[in-house]
């Protein structure tokens, strides 16, 4: 309630009063005028100070409130700005910190392409570097070849010659004794006869013919002489050896030989040292045999495995198979060359301190070393080879000689190993 309202109370309980106690004198109203005319004075004074005062109290006020707003909006201003700026500050760092792995990347980018261009330099010097030995090691192949190949047509010279020569002194001394006995028929008995010593000495000249063929067939002689093919079947054998041979040897430069290396390399990788060495030499070996053989100028027609009829068979996985003599001796090469890589092997991991892992080798896996393409099929060759490593794997392995023996310098295994294995029957015409 403001100053003037109270006045005015004040006023009416006066003026309540007065007529209630009957209108005091004139001199008491006159009095009583005055005091109120100098309250209603004084009430308006008092009225417009009030007012002034509440206008400057709500300007007061809504300049507070102003500046409050004010300091509000400056408030949220320097926040939304403090805001920006650490939203700006991290994004300049998100932005360098990708930059850094960008640079990142590209050095490894970079060290990765330089490692691969060191690997691939490697490569190609080792690569030239095994070209190299191989065309050296085929070389040495070649002169050995052709060393042998001399040795062997001198012998078979020297042993024409021989033959000729005798049978020459064999016909002279015939023809001699023809003389002898007609000058003896014509004059009568003046020396003794030589024919008896000729025929003996052509009797020597001829077993020693007999005793040279016995020795090149000597594991064959049980049989009787080969019966032969006729033309057309010898034909259909070397049209399929041929291709065979052909498909093989692209194998073993495509697909073997590589896969031989790369094995080499993964047991160095893995710390096998000697594991490593036997690879090494088997790649080697398997280079040298490749040089070896010449299947484009094979003389098929004059090797006699094409037109002898087939005098073995024998039993595997369920059923028979046959096969002639040669290709017989194929089969029990591949046992034998089994035995002899699978004892390698077997005495590699042995010294390595690997387990006991025929199956892991990769010789084994393989099973061509030896293999020509010819007489035989590939798998055929692979299962007797295999038979073969296994049992000089685990002989290798445990240091011993259980399925075969040192001879004169070489690991073979048992006769009667190889015969259980291979268990080949005669045919009898």
């Amino acid at each position: 309630m403001t100053s003037s309202n109270i006045n005015r109370t004040v006023l009416a309980v006066v003026l309540g009063s007065v007529l209630a106690g009957g209108m005091a004198g004139p001199a008491q109203a006159q009095a009583w005028r005055q005091r109120h005319a100098a309250q209603d004075q004084q009430s308006s004074s008092a009225s417009t100070q009030d007012s002034q005062d509440e206008r400057e109290a709500r300007k007061k006020e809504r300049e507070a409130a102003e500046a409050a707003r004010q300091a509000r909006a400056e408030a949220e201003s320097n926040k939304r700005q403090r805001e920006q700026s650490q939203r700006m500050q991290q994004q300049d760092q998100r932005n360098q910190q990708q930059e850094q792995r960008e640079q990142v990347q590209a050095q490894r980018v970079e060290q990765q392409s330089q490692r691969v261009q060191q690997q691939q330099a490697r490569e190609q010097m080792q690569r030239e570097r095994e070209l190299s030995d191989m065309r050296n090691q085929q070389e040495r192949v070649r002169e050995q070849n052709r060393e042998t190949r001399d040795r062997n047509a001198q012998a078979r010279d020297r042993e024409e010659n021989r033959v000729e020569r005798d049978q020459a002194q064999a016909a002279r001394e015939q023809a001699r004794a023809q003389r002898n006995r007609e000058q003896q028929a014509e004059r009568g008995p003046r020396q003794p006869d030589r024919q008896d010593r000729i025929e003996e000495r052509q009797d020597r000249i001829e077993d020693r013919q007999q005793q040279r063929e016995a020795r090149q067939d000597n594991r064959h002689a049980d049989l009787p002489a080969p019966r032969r093919l006729d033309n057309r079947e010898r034909d259909q054998r070397i049209v399929r050896d041929k291709q065979q041979a052909r498909t093989y040897q692209q194998a073993i430069q495509t697909r073997i030989a590589p896969q031989a290396r790369y094995y080499a390399e993964s047991l160095n990788h893995q710390h096998r040292s000697h594991g490593y060495h036997y690879q090494q030499q088997y790649y080697w070996r398997l280079m040298q045999m490749l040089a070896a053989w010449n299947w484009n100028s094979y003389n098929y027609y004059n090797d006699p495995y094409f037109y002898t009829a087939n005098d073995y068979r024998y039993y595997r996985g369920g059923s028979w198979y046959s096969i002639n003599r040669y290709g017989a001796d194929i089969l029990r090469q591949a046992i034998n060359y089994g035995y002899q890589e699978g004892l390698y092997a077997g005495r590699a991991d042995q010294m390595d301190g690997w387990r006991y892992d025929y199956q892991g080798a990769w010789v084994y896996r393989d099973a061509n070393y030896g293999y020509r393409g010819f007489y035989v099929s590939q798998g055929e060759y692979n299962y007797y080879f295999r038979q073969g490593f296994r049992r000089g794997y685990e002989d290798g392995y445990y240091q011993r000689y259980q399925y075969g023996r040192s001879y004169n310098g070489s690991d073979v295994i048992l006769g009667t190993v190889l015969s259980g294995i291979l268990n080949l029957q005669a045919y009898r015409w």
